[in-house]
């Protein structure tokens, strides 16, 4: 029971930015390796290490996130890419297709219609919701 009390209490800990909290401008990949980083750190494990570019790139290759606009990364990006590593943990990396390719594709390819900020922030606040 006290390592189940205190294994909640660590998840109550974790914080994942919010969509006002992450850059607003485009990075680079070195750059969105070091925002991933420190953003995913609370809630990596050796079992799950942390993004790498190679995943990123492998990610890319599977359609999992649009590629980079002239190596650059936007906030969406980000997003997308916490998505997966928050989700690839519990689901497999076909399921995680089958929930985002429908969200990349309608955002990044038809004009933004979906407004991506809310649907990251009431993923992550259901999470929250759940922890509490």
């Amino acid at each position: 029971m006290e390592r189940t009390r205190a294994a909640c209490d660590q998840l109550r800990a974790v914080h994942l930015p919010r969509w006002n909290e992450l850059p607003d401008i485009e990075l680079y990949m070195d750059q969105v390796l070091l925002v991933l980083g420190g953003a995913l750190a609370p809630i990596s494990s050796e079992e799950a290490p942390m993004v790498t570019a190679t995943m990123i790139n492998n990610y890319v290759k599977m359609k999992l996130t649009p590629p980079p606009e002239k190596k650059k990364y936007t906030k969406e990006h980000i997003m997308v890419l916490m998505f997966i590593y928050y989700f690839k943990n519990i689901l497999s990396i076909g399921d995680i297709q089958s929930i985002l390719n429908p969200l990349t594709d309608r955002y990044f390819a038809n004009g933004k219609e979906l407004n991506l900020e809310k649907i990251y922030e009431e993923v992550f606040s259901l999470e929250k919701g759940q922890i509490d």
